[in-house]
């Protein structure tokens, strides 16, 4: 069997087309293809002036199309009001599009202190009525999926289990609508996107981020939640902290409560998580997206764990995990004799 990396579904041996949502099954035997160019946005016409942009209602509406346009994204000194808590405002300081989704550095306009609103951006970055410092915030805004709707319970759920793991940085609010998801997480101070750069590492480094995240999705599965997004826009959702020594995830929207009374759903959602390890894992040794690019682009010692994982052979991601610790470290380069 193969597995979908866009959807995580199974396929028979040999199927070019994936059966379930009918992406393309060949990047196993793909040649390399060129590199992609950027995704240049589609954004629709802001319906509100852009200084501030209260967010709709987050109740469900009609299911959304596959092509939707993202809003246009936020600008420095504009604001981002809750659409049913005027008092969750957020002041965006600076913009960083990627192909699929965006983030903001912004500062919460609520006082970490006395919980006093701020009616607007202060210039000192101090609480109007306590002088408390304001604190920053990262935002990930990305496409909202058709039918893929979080309750208000789940949203809880994953803000609290946000905090619980070193490699998922701790989410403050998880705000979904019509066309966007914003993902309010705490500010990480430095920190640099995985996607930027596009750099190689080593078979050593490239299985030690994966590692990192595989230990994140294997701790939400032990609590009933799966990551249910695959690909390039699955990474997106990964930051770099530390100097490049810590990858974290910073975006739990996409993922979704585990069904373990239906067998063939369940199987799919853990699927979902070991091919977004396989994907990752590619990414991190390559630079390249998995599904636009051959595998044999990845080093031999990596390539039999995506090539494992594509074709079903792993029960969950910590089996995954268990496959990579018994690959032996690579030995360290000759050092030249000296005359």
């Amino acid at each position: 069997m193969i597995t979908c990396l866009k959807c995580g579904a199974q396929n028979r041996r040999g199927a070019k087309f994936c059966s379930s949502c009918g992406a393309d099954l060949s990047p196993l035997s793909a040649t390399p293809s060129n590199k992609s160019k950027k995704v240049k946005r589609q954004a629709k016409d802001a319906k509100l002036p852009a200084k501030t942009r209260p967010l709709p209602s987050t109740a469900p509406t009609q299911p959304l199309s596959q092509t939707i346009g993202r809003l246009p994204p936020l600008q420095p000194g504009s604001t981002l009001t809750h659409p049913q808590n005027s008092h969750r405002r957020y002041s965006i300081v600076a913009a960083h599009e990627l192909a699929r989704s965006t983030y903001y550095d912004a500062l919460d306009l609520t006082c970490p202190s006395c919980g006093s609103p701020q009616p607007h951006t202060p210039a000192d970055g101090l609480c109007q009525q306590c002088r408390t410092t304001l604190q920053p915030v990262l935002i990930h805004e990305r496409r909202a999926r058709p039918n893929k709707h979080l309750s208000e319970t789940d949203i809880e759920q994953l803000i609290r289990l946000s905090a619980g793991h070193p490699n998922i940085l701790p989410h403050r609010a998880i705000v979904q609508y019509q066309e966007s998801v914003y993902t309010v997480v705490e500010h990480p101070g430095r920190w640099g996107v995985l996607v930027r750069g596009q750099r190689q590492r080593s078979p050593d480094e490239a299985l030690a981020g994966a590692a990192q995240v595989g230990q994140a999705l294997a701790y939400l599965h032990g609590r009933d939640f799966a990551h249910l997004e695959v690909g390039g826009a699955s990474i997106e959702s990964l930051i770099i902290t530390g100097g490049e020594r810590s990858i974290r995830l910073a975006d739990l929207s996409t993922c979704a409560r585990l069904q373990p009374g239906a067998g063939d759903v369940l199987r799919a959602q853990i699927n979902s998580n070991v091919a977004f390890l396989a994907s990752l894992l590619f990414y991190l040794a390559t630079g390249e997206e998995l599904q636009r690019a051959g595998i044999e682009l990845v080093p031999a010692p990596l390539r039999i764990f995506i090539e494992r994982a594509m074709q079903g052979q792993y029960a969950s991601v910590q089996d995954m995990l268990t496959d990579f610790a018994l690959m032996p470290s690579a030995p360290p380069p000759a050092r030249p004799l000296k005359p």
